[in-house]
């Protein structure tokens, strides 16, 4: 009787579009239409979706404040230095720029912005909503090149995953240079496959080497993409497909060779000695080895929790936790953040079983083993393979639901019942992305309001004048005024006064740390704490005057008294 009821249920549904995709997502099918192309009612869809992206960039670009990440700000201050200044660096500061941990390679993509809207900050955010286009269409109309065997239908799912993504939503309204990166390395991975299939036009290695140039400068950790491809390309064509590869290089050098001649960055800007620095800053404060210094805070988190919350949009937060705490089974989450990771491998196997081992699957495991012994870490390093840990998601689920259904009684039922129900995980993931995106939250709420900081200061002092403040950086580019940073500690008030003398400082900001929290609270940084007791016996003395207080905001500016 059951199988019965189940027949009777299944045909009725046969004639609905539901089914149709569903017929669509079926194994034997899916070879068939990955080589015919996109139909038109898929166009429609990614359409759709790139419509839904744009929606959500206007609906929340400006709830992010620039400068708040702190490294937007960077980007764009290095951008105006290739404009407005005889070296690259962070020109917030009187003399010389500071020199940057920051490749060129984004910067240099923003000068364009900085030529035609150098008052408009918010038009720098473009360039990430334009990279998630470009991803988008790079991933749907380079299916056949990305996603192997199987057919377009996957493609909108992985499409969809990424682009309505909370964490993709995100960087779309930020100044960073994820998007942009990624959009590179699929460039460059749709170039590698194409030269792997025998298919690479007379220009190729012109465009790879301009491509894999950006790769490199856009982040450091743009060479795992070399790691990734180079062996990739020698074992698919042989060692006779290095005097293509030398051109490739050839052309990286004569481009780079071009960058130096028109900017002011030098060869010395083209090492990462800033990151350098910092890791063995890090490491002598440490005193041990930072890259495995925490081995299993970095499985449990990179590859667990971060895991979790850039593919999985409900739960794997604090309130998750804490849920699961309140019923006396706290290692849920673990558990859970564990068995994303096995699905992701099990995908990643089923891929290259089915369809080989790619260029853009050899990218995904090789930034991943070498992301995991980055003495950083967050959300954002999951970013530029984000398309493949959806693509193995999926592929995983399939082959777990395919052994949940195996011994339903009709083979009919059980291989449609497979692409149904992935179906209905992907469409449920889906619409909680796309609700979670819509509801992302302003960093007013997590940082304060770092525009009120130089509001003050932007309608009262005059753009010449230096300000001393603790976030240098952030301050300058939204109240256009150099800025010198408040030290850590000043070992007396004569130092401090030797600081302001030495800079030429005209004012002195004090306001709230703008470090991230889940509710913010305003409170003052340690450098900020350390100073006040100074600044009230400059003004007990008449070297200072306090010129604006904000009590609820915790800001004050004190001008320096001739």
């Amino acid at each position: 009787m059951l199988q019965k009821s189940l027949r009777v249920l299944w045909s009725s549904l046969s004639d609905n579009p539901i089914s149709i995709i569903v017929d669509k997502l079926a194994p034997l099918q899916q070879a068939k239409d990955a080589l015919a192309g996109p139909s038109r009612l898929q166009i429609g869809l990614w359409l759709l979706l790139a419509l839904f992206s744009c929606l959500l960039f206007v609906n929340k670009y400006s709830e992010f404040q620039l400068g708040a990440y702190q490294d937007d700000a960077s980007y764009i201050i290095l951008a105006q230095s290739l404009v407005h200044s005889d070296s690259f660096g962070l020109i917030y500061s009187p003399g010389e720029p500071v020199h940057t941990q920051f490749p060129f390679g984004f910067p240099l993509l923003l000068v364009p912005f900085v030529l035609l809207t150098p008052e408009n900050l918010d038009a720098f955010r473009l360039i990430s909503l334009i990279a998630t286009l470009v991803n988008c269409a790079l991933l749907f109309w380079g299916w056949q090149v990305f996603g192997g065997k199987r057919s377009y239908w996957w493609a909108l799912m992985v499409v969809a995953l990424y682009a309505l993504s909370p964490q993709i939503v995100d960087q779309s309204r930020m100044v960073m240079s994820e998007p942009v990166f990624t959009t590179f390395c699929l460039l460059a991975l749709f170039l590698t496959e194409r030269a792997a299939q025998h298919k690479q036009g007379r220009l190729w290695f012109l465009w790879m080497g301009i491509i894999l140039v950006f790769v490199v400068f856009i982040r450091t950790v743009g060479f795992t993409l070399l790691l990734a491809v180079l062996p990739y390309l020698i074992w698919k064509r042989g060692l006779g497909f290095s005097r293509t590869l030398v051109l490739v290089f050839l052309v990286m050098g004569i481009t780079v060779g071009v960058i130096l001649l028109a900017t002011p960055i030098t060869g010395a800007d083209l090492l990462p000695f800033g990151y350098v620095n910092q890791l063995n800053s890090e490491a002598a404060e440490a005193g041990q080895n930072v890259f495995l210094a925490y081995p299993g805070y970095k499985f449990t988190q990179q590859l667990g929790v971060y895991l979790w919350q850039f593919l999985i949009p409900v739960g794997g937060g604090a309130n998750s936790d804490a849920f699961f705490a309140s019923l006396g089974l706290p290692f849920v989450p673990l558990f859970m953040t564990l068995l994303l990771f096995g699905i992701i491998v099990l995908g990643f196997a089923r891929w290259i079983r089915e369809s080989g081992i790619s260029s853009f699957v050899a990218f995904a495991i090789v930034y991943l083993g070498i992301v995991y012994f980055w003495t950083w870490d967050g959300r954002r390093f999951l970013y530029p393979v984000g398309p493949q840990l959806f693509f193995a998601f999926l592929l995983g689920c399939e082959f777990l639901i395919r052994g949940s259904v195996s011994r339903l009684p009709e083979r009919s039922l059980v291989r449609r019942s497979i692409p149904a129900l992935l179906s209905v995980l992907a469409v449920f993931l889906i619409a909680a992305a796309l609700v979670k995106s819509s509801r992302l939250a302003s960093s007013i709420v997590h940082m304060g309001d770092v525009y009120a900081r130089t509001t003050w200061l932007k309608a009262n002092t005059q753009p010449t004048d230096v300000i001393m403040t603790d976030q240098a950086g952030m301050d300058y580019l939204n109240g256009g005024r150099k800025t010198v940073w408040i030290a850590d500690v000043y070992p007396s008030q004569a130092a401090l006064w030797q600081d302001l003398e030495k800079y030429g400082v005209k004012y002195i900001l004090v306001a709230p740390s703008p470090n991230w929290h889940a509710v913010y609270t305003p409170e003052y940084d340690v450098a900020v704490e350390n100073v006040l007791p100074l600044l009230d016996s400059l003004v007990a003395q008449n070297h200072l005057k306090r010129v604006y207080s904000s009590p609820e905001a915790l800001i004050q500016v004190f001008q320096v008294q001739p």
